[in-house]
């Protein structure tokens, strides 16, 4: 009866030894758990990233520097040069409108009375008239577009984007894939 007793006390011991032993520190546990998610850019939808999503490096942008990273970004009227089209017309893309400050990407629109739009007329029918004018009349809006210069075919994007303040409608601010 001695030698069950003893083995029944060892296996006992060993396995409360090795439970001990091996358990995790909840502190140590919680404190790797912060590292991992803050190193990580985890979807706003999934934050516990349940759909084990990968980041994409070639086609995420936090805008963490200060000028945009032209790697990754054409941008529309930098050195005179245009992906398709040079704006909504009548506004035209001018490239100093596209800036990054505080993780931020800021598109900005504004009224240039001073800047010297593109002669040629845009295309949208009867209408004749050049960037800068709309229906004959001074309407000297300048705004920002980029273009990603990655693709890709499918996966989940998401952006965090704001309106701007303004009495305008939706064409001021568009965001396409």
């Amino acid at each position: 009866m001695k030698p069950i007793k003893l083995f029944i006390f060892t296996v006992i011991s060993t396995i409360v030894f090795f439970n001990v032993s091996c358990q995790k520190d909840k502190k140590t546990e919680e404190i790797a758990e912060k590292i991992i998610n803050e190193s990580m850019v985890l979807p706003f939808s999934d934050p516990t990233n349940r759909g084990e999503w990968i980041l994409n490096e070639e086609v995420s942008d936090e805008f963490d520097g200060t000028t945009i990273d032209t790697t990754k970004w054409f941008v529309e009227g930098q050195n005179g040069d245009y992906y398709i089209w040079k704006g909504r017309a009548p506004s035209q893309f001018v490239p100093h409108n596209v800036i990054v400050e505080n993780g931020i990407l800021k598109l900005r629109t504004q009224w240039e009375p001073d800047f010297k739009f593109a002669s040629e007329s845009y295309a949208d029918g009867s209408n004749k008239d050049t960037y800068g004018l709309h229906e004959g009349n001074p309407m000297p809006v300048t705004t920002a577009g980029i273009v990603g210069k990655k693709r890709f075919l499918n996966g989940y994007m998401e952006v965090k984007s704001k309106a701007p303040k303004s009495s305008n409608d939706c064409r001021i601010l568009g965001y396409w894939l």
